[in-house]
């Protein structure tokens, strides 16, 4: 009897997580590019992950509630990205922030816009000092937004971050504390992506940025039963 029991637990268990794992939300419609609506499906390519299925929910940071952590204003590049959901309405400087289906390709684009985009990549790290310079805006930007954003990273971060240090793009751990520092800076709170999701979004970024076939959301990945 008791070894049906932990049988039936394990099989009730894997079913729990097969439904968040293929778990999704229609919600619409949505505006696009060309100012036509439609609707998208919303999901998390991590099994059990966080995703949001409303980009106009009230009382939720703008870069969670568009499964865009980074907040990233829309640019042409990010139509190449998988699961491009379209963008919210321009703000008074006539911005736009991107919508993306999942929370993941949300951290693959951050990701795409630091290290090619900005192209720190070149050098295979990035400096601080330099983020918050290209964040704030480019050159010739305000030092009162380059501090906020200095000050922010180093707060989320418990201080670990601060003007003169860098982070090399194959140092997955202080990748992943600076992106949960920039996300929590962005949505004024701990950002509700685990780091599975993070990492998920940053190792398969080029997976992620590709036209390729859609095939992968977590399977190469175990899930751990309670």
């Amino acid at each position: 009897m008791a070894g049906q029991r932990v049988a039936a637990y394990s099989i009730c268990a894997v079913s729990m997580i097969n439904q968040m794992f293929i778990r999704s939300d229609v919600y619409g419609p949505i505006l696009d590019l060309d100012n036509t609506r439609h609707v998208t499906r919303f999901y998390s390519r991590v099994r059990g992950g966080y995703y949001s299925n409303n980009p106009n929910a009230n009382g939720i940071s703008k870069s969670v509630r568009t499964n865009n952590p980074g907040a990233l204003n829309y640019s042409n590049w990010q139509k190449r990205i998988r699961d491009f959901a379209g963008t919210m309405p321009a703000d008074n400087q006539g911005n736009r922030t991107t919508i993306f289906a999942t929370p993941e390709s949300g951290v693959a684009a951050w990701l795409h816009l630091i290290k090619h985009r900005y192209k720190f990549g070149h050098s295979g790290e990035l400096k601080i000092l330099e983020l918050a310079r290209r964040y704030a805006g480019g050159h010739n930007v305000s030092e009162r937004l380059v501090d906020n954003y200095l000050r922010g990273w180093s707060r989320w971060s418990k201080g670990y971050f601060k003007e003169p240090s860098r982070v090399r793009f194959d140092d997955s751990r202080r990748l992943l504390l600076l992106a949960k520092a920039m996300f929590a800076h962005e949505a004024g709170h701990v950002s509700p992506l685990s780091d599975r999701q993070i990492l998920f979004g940053i190792s398969n970024h080029k997976f992620l940025f590709s036209g390729a076939s859609d095939s992968r959301r977590e399977s190469k990945i175990t899930p751990l039963l309670p």
